[in-house]
């Protein structure tokens, strides 16, 4: 259900012009933000973000889409940028359940179908967004095609590590703890405390910048480290899916070969089971390929792009 008009900060969307965004309520009475680019006519695509961001960052994947003839909508979850928080300390990231994100992308097919925006669909994910929409596929939503980039199907985390939060996760999502922030997490937002040489996000130090300067003027938009229970959701999600066959839907998984956060061999099991799947490393990249130098975001863009119309029939 559409509600009305949503806030849409324009001055730091790096967006093509003609953004909005909308409110819409999802089945379990959750309010999240969608934003709207309409000016394409072969397709619509829509973008799952990854966790802890929010529909301003994905301006930049909307003008580049958008040059290429797509409408674009992108999603801010529940938990995160503008949507309703899930926890009173509205600065950590929490799920209840993995399924409730599939709530958020009910509303937002609906919406797809309610603003008459152009067909085909085709869905590009990234990180956390990866997850989700995996599981999307697999619930046989109405994609004609699909991109991953760096799709979080597993954590980049030490065999120890892996191990402790398989003991301890579960023990937390049991009781109070799940809804503690993730050990040594912070409420901050990583792009704000992490100085840019160290970061493991892009190697553009412009691009970062910008993400910055996005949170600092719109603070009501950051988030900062996850819960034990979304840790917790994440991991027994990531194991699910594993073990389901691949969704018939042709897909495009774009990874860089300087990728630190998600575990790339959980991306390597899956394409290898998976005919219609096809895997692409990005050299010289890091975990935003979208938020990349120009060089790699331009290959980036140019691979989706390309690979979509590669499926009209």
């Amino acid at each position: 259900m559409i509600l009305s008009d949503a806030p849409f900060f324009s001055k730091v969307s790096m967006g093509p012009s003609g953004g909005t965004a909308k409110w819409l309520v999802t089945e379990d009475n959750i309010k999240i933000r969608l934003g709207i680019w309409k000016s394409g006519t072969k397709g619509t695509v829509i973008i799952f973000p990854g966790r802890g961001e929010f529909i301003e960052k994905y301006g930049v994947a909307a003008e580049l889409l958008e040059k290429r003839g797509y409408s674009v909508l992108a999603i801010d979850w529940r938990g995160q940028g503008l949507s309703d928080r899930l926890l009173k300390n509205r600065s950590i990231g929490h799920i209840k359940k993995y399924s409730d994100y599939q709530k958020d992308v009910m509303a937002t097919i609906k919406a797809f179908h309610s603003l008459k925006l152009p067909e085909p669909l085709y869905l590009l994910s990234h990180s956390m967004g990866g997850c989700i929409a995996m599981r999307s596929l697999v619930n046989e939503l109405p994609f004609k095609a699909a991109v991953f980039t760096s799709p979080m199907w597993g954590l980049s985390i030490s065999p120890l590590a892996k191990l402790l939060s398989k003991i301890v996760a579960p023990l937390a999502k049991m009781g109070p703890l799940s809804t503690k922030v993730v050990p040594g997490g912070r409420t901050e937002n990583y792009v704000l405390y992490t100085p840019f040489e160290k970061n493991v996000l892009t190697n553009s130090k412009n691009m970062y910048g910008r993400i910055k300067n996005q949170l600092n003027s719109y603070p009501e938009l950051m988030l900062g480290s996850p819960t034990l229970g979304w840790m917790y959701e994440t991991l027994k999600e990531c194991e699910r899916l594993a073990k389901i066959i691949a969704p018939p839907v042709p897909s495009l998984v774009l990874v860089g070969s300087n990728e630190t956060i998600i575990d790339t061999l959980a991306i390597r099991k899956r394409i290898s089971e998976w005919d219609i799947g096809k895997l692409v490393t990005v050299q010289n990249a890091k975990h935003e390929l979208i938020m990349e130098v120009k060089k790699v975001r331009d290959q980036t863009v140019n691979l989706i792009g390309d690979f979509f119309e590669q499926q009209i029939t």
